[in-house]
């Protein structure tokens, strides 16, 4: 294993993670609030439907860490 997560606490590490932020994307949207941790070292990942449109999260990693 290069690199892991065990998302302790209640809030998302972000030196580790991006949170995409609110945003349009094909047939849906994105947003912040959609992402939340559990508490017990779990990240969860919602989808809901507001109004016409789904939305869900997205984290990534991107520029956040190297390996060899």
């Amino acid at each position: 294993m290069i690199w892991h997560d065990e998302f302790d606490g209640t809030r998302l590490e972000e030196a580790k993670w991006i949170c995409r932020q609110e945003g349009r994307r094909r047939d849906g949207c994105w947003s912040r609030k959609a992402i939340s941790l559990d508490g017990q070292g779990h990240l969860v990942v919602s989808i809901f439907r507001e109004s016409e449109k789904y939305t869900d999260g997205c984290v990534a990693t991107q520029d956040k860490f190297e390996h060899a």
